[in-house]
């Protein structure tokens, strides 16, 4: 991440300002000169652990009051996504994020939510294909000392892959002397995505101990690599002349910086792969054991295409973001689980138990729902195309905005389900149960009536 500033033209008779850069092993470090005499003199450290995967760099723009004393600091973003190898013991896997979170913390400095420009859908452009772009979504979210960035991408999306140019942040407004700017870009378990892994295991293993395997390799390289940052920058302000003077952190004594090419060697991974490999069990939950790892809690955001959880107590689990593509969750307990934006596109829930579950945002493109369970759900805003409800269980369940376009709700129940925006294109709605039905307009209860459906009360 390298900080710059930017003198653009302004109606105030600002001082000129100069350059002085110096780059020390993968760090850079840069300070801003006047030509008159200045009041403050920033100097900032930086510093990019990934930067074949994550490349970030933060330009400023000062605005200067009195022409010396700075008022305001623009600042411009410009962030790069890649994929990246890293040998690991005999092997080596190539992974990339599919978010992450850009922090900001302010030292005598506010950037209240007015001041925030970049947020919502913002495109990725690919070097590959020029023409092509991959869509992203940011929210901006934090007080005005530490505004957050969080990046997500679409649901069911691999990875993150493109640039984003120059572009605003925001403005920090500058309450008073000494000041600074530190930001960091980190990521969590559910944003690290492998997109390919070579040489550590046979291509034969069941669905299952794949998932379980890569999950333990997201959760390694997360603690040995990508913690406790991907990108920093600590901007420093001196204080007043003839004050004392404060020298920032060493960004490099405390972060060593990371050599991809160098084979990570790991024995007691290679141990657990071995143990899940020779398993005399597919039991999802025995072999997560193997492994060391706790399936409430570390699954949030994993790959698990095509896993068998048939019968499974998962209540209560963080399954946030869970990519359960052509899964078999058939009579699985998921009941009180957050499985907000998760992708479950072809995968069978029959029979599944998911009361007060959370799967608001999740995509459910033709998966199987049919006996299920989802009384007091929260289905809002939620894809629920040609999935087959038949039989199911949705009284009082929250279906805000779904997509129920060619949905089957053959005799299922939907009493007090909260049903404002929902749609209904060409969904099949025989002996379907309604009663006490918030947003549900008079027009719309009437079609549903016309094509079988039951209002009771």
């Amino acid at each position: 991440m390298a900080l710059k500033f930017c003198d653009t033209p302004s109606t105030r008779p600002n001082p000129v300002i100069a350059f002085d850069t110096e780059r020390i092993s993968g760090l850079s470090t840069l300070r801003l000169a006047m030509q008159q005499p200045p009041s403050t003199t920033p100097l900032s450290q930086t510093h990019n652990r990934y930067p074949d995967t994550l490349y970030l760099e933060l330009a400023a723009t000062p605005v200067l009051s009195d022409g010396t004393d700075i008022e305001q600091i623009d600042l411009y973003l410009s962030i790069d996504f890649h994929q990246q190898w890293q040998p690991i013991n005999t092997g080596r896997v190539k992974f990339g994020f599919k978010g992450g979170e850009l922090k900001i913390h302010l030292k005598n400095g506010k950037m209240p939510s007015e001041l925030r420009q970049l947020s919502g859908w913002v495109q990725l452009s690919a070097d590959e294909t020029p023409q092509s772009s991959i869509e992203c979504q940011v929210f901006s979210q934090g007080e005005a000392e530490s505004p957050v960035w969080k990046w997500q991408g679409k649901t069911g999306m691999s990875v993150l892959q493109g640039s984003l140019p120059q572009t605003k942040l925001g403005t920090v407004q500058v309450m008073g002397q000494p000041w600074g700017i530190e930001s960091v870009f980190t990521v969590s378990p559910g944003d690290v995505y492998l997109t390919s892994v070579e040489g550590l295991w046979s291509h034969t293993i069941s669905p299952n101990q794949l998932a379980v395997l890569e999950r333990k390799l997201v959760l390694f390289l997360l603690e040995s690599k990508l913690q406790p940052y991907l990108s920093r920058v600590v901007w420093h302000c001196d204080q007043h002349p003839g004050q004392s003077k404060s020298e920032p952190p060493n960004i490099e004594e405390q972060t060593v910086g990371i050599d991809t090419g160098e084979t990570e060697e790991c024995p007691e991974l290679a141990d657990v792969i071995q143990r899940v490999i020779t398993a005399e069990t597919d039991n999802f939950l025995e072999l997560a054991k193997i492994a060391g790892l706790n399936p409430l809690v570390d699954f949030s955001g994993a790959k698990l295409l095509g896993v068998n959880l048939t019968g499974v107590d998962l209540s209560g689990a963080n399954l946030r973001g869970v990519y359960l593509r052509g899964a078999d969750l058939s009579d699985t307990d998921l009941s009180g689980a957050d499985l907000q934006g998760a992708t479950f596109g072809g995968a069978d829930l029959s029979g599944a138990y998911l009361s007060d579950a959370d799967l608001s945002h999740g995509d459910f493109h033709r998966a199987s729902l049919a006996l299920a369970n989802l009384s007091s759900a929260n289905l809002s805003s939620a894809n629920l195309s040609e999935v087959n409800f038949s039989s199911a269980n949705l009284s009082d369940a929250n279906l805000t905005n779904a997509n129920l376009t060619q949905a089957d709700l053959h005799r299922a129940s939907l009493m007090l389900a909260n049903l404002s925006g929902t749609t209904w294109l060409n969904s099949r709605v025989e002996e379907a149960r309604f009663s006490k039905n918030s947003g549900l307009s008079e027009e719309w209860k009437l079609d549903l009536k016309q094509r079988g459906a039951i209002f009771e009360g």
